[in-house]
């Protein structure tokens, strides 16, 4: 048989008799460099001849053999793919090899570059160096006539533009701004800028910022260092910062004239009462109201009015901002009887309103204790917001 470096192939033997008392066999090969067997499969090793020999173990007289011829697979060509390449410094490309026959049997082959200051080959990869031409070689080992060849053609990847992030600047003395600049293309291979101003005195760059120093007119200007005839320019002007005039202090409010309001407590009827009437309190308290003190003080006047009601039918009292609120309980029999004073525009101290669901007449009350509020909530009264304000 004829066979390829490293292929196989099948080998058997048949004994006769077929019923042979013992009918066992060896194997054995005259170069197992070249041919080996095993398990009923010749493996070719090495290019020669080898004769594998068979013999019945009990009558070893008793052979038979093969002669197994073997030759390597031959390289005939390398192909490269692509064939040539354009790059710019610093870039890298995939290049690919192509060994044929694909069954040869050494299809091991070595890179070279013609110059490796401009472009080398490494796993697969061809990069770009510096500007020039270089050709990578691929060879055989097998054949070294065999060879195959790109190549690669570097350049710069040239500044094609430089802009700025503003082209004007107006700034006082003192000040600072940003300033930035954009190399176009973004991946040009050299992006390297340099900054200078035409007057370092008026105003300066460093690491992105324009700082004013002094009045008048600078202007910056940003070159790439590959192609200096890319540039852009920025024109700042630099004016003394104003001295800022003061503040004058603000005018004082005048004092808002005030009213003591009187809170009062009826004992029978559990009305509290509020009055800004020093003669109406001490006439209730002659009565038998129990005087609490003041309450809180009301502007003497103001844009809101808090209206004082009178419930002839259930004997007590009602405050409110609203004059709807009071052409609705007027609508329903209470008295209006006018204003009974004013609420602070100013919003000083809330009123707070509340009201006992629970109780058929006397069922608002008024307080500016936030103490006396949250009680009220906790027993079951309702918290209706801010009835009005008193001054602070």
């Amino acid at each position: 048989m004829s066979l390829n470096t490293n292929a196989t192939h099948t080998l058997t033997a048949a004994v006769s008799p077929t019923d042979a008392t013992h009918p066992e066999l060896t194997w054995t090969s005259s170069d197992e460099n070249v041919a080996t067997y095993s398990n009923g499969v010749v493996t070719a090793k090495a290019p020669g001849t080898a004769i594998i020999t068979v013999k019945s173990t009990a009558y070893p007289a008793v052979t038979a053999t093969c002669t197994v011829t073997v030759t390597d697979v031959a390289v005939s060509s390398i192909t490269v793919n692509p064939t040539a390449l354009s790059l710019y410094t610093n870039k890298t490309h995939t290049l690919i090899a192509q060994v044929n026959p694909s069954n040869a049997t050494h299809p091991e082959v070595t890179w070279a570059s013609s110059n490796e200051n401009v472009a080398t080959y490494s796993n697969g990869i061809v990069t770009a160096k510096a500007p020039g031409t270089a050709t990578i070689t691929v060879t055989s080992v097998a054949d070294n006539t065999i060879t195959a060849t790109c190549s690669v053609t570097v350049s710069d990847k040239a500044v094609e533009s430089v802009a700025l992030s503003s082209s004007t600047l107006s700034m006082f003395t003192g000040d600072a701004k940003s300033l930035n600049a954009t190399v176009n293309p973004s991946d040009a291979t050299y992006p390297e800028i340099t900054w200078t101003s035409s007057d370092e005195n008026v105003a300066t760059y460093s690491n992105g910022v324009v700082t004013a120093k002094a009045a008048g007119t600078a202007i910056i200007t940003v070159k790439s260092k590959s192609n200096p005839s890319k540039a852009a320019t920025c024109t700042v002007t630099v004016q003394n910062r104003p001295i800022p005039v003061p503040t004058p202090a603000p005018t004082p409010a005048p004092a808002v004239e005030k009213n003591d309001m009187y809170r009062l407590y009826n004992p029978n009827s559990g009305e509290h009462f509020f009055t800004a009437n020093s003669e109406e309190r001490d006439y209730l308290s002659s009565i038998g109201w129990t005087y609490e003190g003041v309450a809180w003080s009301a502007p003497k006047t103001s844009n809101t009015p808090v209206y004082r009601l009178y419930n002839g039918n259930g004997g007590e009292h009602h405050y409110t901002t609203s004059m709807e609120e009071a052409n609705v309980l007027t609508g329903i029999g209470w008295s209006l009887e006018g204003i009974g004073w004013y609420s602070d525009d100013a919003q000083g101290q809330p009123l707070y309103r509340m009201y006992n669901p629970n109780a058929f007449a006397n069922n608002h009350h008024y307080t500016t204790s936030e103490d006396e509020r949250d009680y009220l909530v906790s027993i079951g009264w309702s918290f209706e917001g801010t009835g009005w304000y008193g001054c602070n």
